[in-house]
């Protein structure tokens, strides 16, 4: 197991590239936006991002970032497989405490046995667990007919056209967009537009913008509203998200 710590300037986008080996990227500041041809994830530091080999991906940064790149040989890769849920699939993932100590570990120069290194691969391979919490995930829809939706929402997540406004921009009946996004994307409209405007609110959050100001922004009534959005689709308050979590499924104390 190798761990590469890399620093990115704001504004970066890489081209698009693969691994031979399985990756486990996890930010150490700031938020990163990861994409895959299955699409892509906003990822904050108590956070990362699973990636089995050969799975291309393109990484872009809004502010700095840091982060660790954890590379899993086959038989590293074969471990994680038989003790979490991932292997052959790209998420999100759980970052324990422990586990980042372990990648602490393993990223620091000096002198130790295999065996020691070993053990504590062993660590953060265990450690691995995809976190099913949260909603950061963007289907592709750049290539689709809903590819001018998905580029106006990037671009201005607070746009408040709805369904049906969109449907008269198309030239379409609301009905028919409907089903198009249920199939294309597997959300409604409504979900997809939600999960935009989180995934802007994170990386605003990870910038250090005001609540109010990104409420405002993002076409929330209120920052009351926009809190309690944010809470029932993550779990935590937006001045808790990047706060270190428990592994998913255990209790973080909110």
């Amino acid at each position: 197991m190798n761990v590469d710590e890399s620093t990115y300037g704001a504004g970066y986008r890489s081209d698009w590239h693969a691994c031979e080996h399985a990756q486990l990227i996890i930010p150490t500041s700031g938020v990163l936006t990861l994409r895959t041809n299955r699409g892509g994830w906003m990822i904050p530091p108590n956070r990362g991002c699973w990636l089995p080999p050969n799975e291309p991906h393109q990484v872009a940064t809004a502010h700095a970032v840091r982060m660790y790149s954890v590379y899993c040989s086959g038989r590293e890769a074969s471990s994680v497989a038989q003790t979490s849920s991932v292997s052959q699939s790209s998420g999100i993932v759980a970052v324990s405490d422990l586990q980042r100590a372990a990648i602490d570990a393993l990223a620091r120069p000096g002198i130790r046995s295999a065996h020691r290194e070993e053990r504590i691969a062993a660590i953060v391979a265990d450690e691995i667990s995809f976190d099913a919490r949260t909603p950061l995930a963007l289907p592709n829809l750049g290539e689709t007919v809903l590819g001018r939706i998905e580029a106006a929402l990037l671009n201005n997540p607070g746009d408040p056209r709805g369904l049906e406004g969109w449907a008269a921009e198309l030239g379409v009946a609301a009905k028919t967009l409907a089903r198009t996004f249920a199939r294309i994307a597997h959300l409604t409209f409504r979900q997809y537009r939600s999960q935009v405007r989180l995934t802007a609110a994170v990386a605003r959050l990870g910038a250090g913008t005001p609540v109010t100001q990104i409420a405002l922004d993002l076409g929330y009534t209120s920052a009351s509203h926009f809190i309690a959005h944010f809470r029932s689709a993550t779990g935590v308050t937006p001045g808790k998200y990047f706060s270190r979590q428990p592994r998913a499924g255990q209790p973080n104390g909110q």
